[in-house]
């Protein structure tokens, strides 16, 4: 988990409308330090642990995927069982209810290779990603500022651990 760093930032607040929300920042991954495959193990050590919470089984989560700073470096790491390991991490292979998916602050490399992910992604589930690119506001549209850090405009900067 160490090695993970502050690719997976953590919850913050559970409320009902947004469940629990998770941070992934994996721009802040350097894929030369350690592969992604260590990265997938890290969320789904994650995920199993956040599922031992009733609260967490009931509520379901919200996830932000922060793209900021990922390179073609990082893109060059996702091959078509890495992309099915991410997808399914994200709610596909969960027992619990992803309540929405958003994406945020990426570039025209996402636009390439999310054709990668969208393979394995079912329709029902295409309906909770939401793309927002640089656009905090849209972000905001759908979460409420005193769920989101400051850094994404809100007003939220109490964490609680994993």
């Amino acid at each position: 988990m160490k090695k993970v760093g502050g690719a997976y930032e953590g919850t913050l607040l559970d409320r009902p409308d947004v469940g629990r929300l998770s941070i992934l920042r994996f721009g802040t991954w350097d894929p030369s330090e350690f592969p992604v495959e260590d990265l997938v193990k890290a969320g789904l050590a994650i995920t199993e642990i956040g599922l031992r919470s009733p609260k967490m089984q009931i509520l379901g989560g919200t996830i932000i995927v922060d793209l900021e700073n990922i390179t073609l470096r990082h893109v060059a790491t996702l091959t078509p069982t890495v992309a099915y390991q991410i997808v399914a991490l994200m709610g596909a292979a969960n027992p619990t209810t992803a309540k929405a998916l958003h994406i945020i602050n990426y570039s025209w490399i996402l636009n390439t290779f999310f054709y990668l992910f969208k393979q394995f992604i079912h329709r029902d589930a295409m309906r909770k990603i939401f793309f927002h690119g640089y656009d905090l506001k849209s972000l905001q549209k759908h979460i409420d500022l005193e769920c989101l850090p400051e850094r994404y405009g809100g007003v939220c900067g109490g964490k609680t651990p994993t």
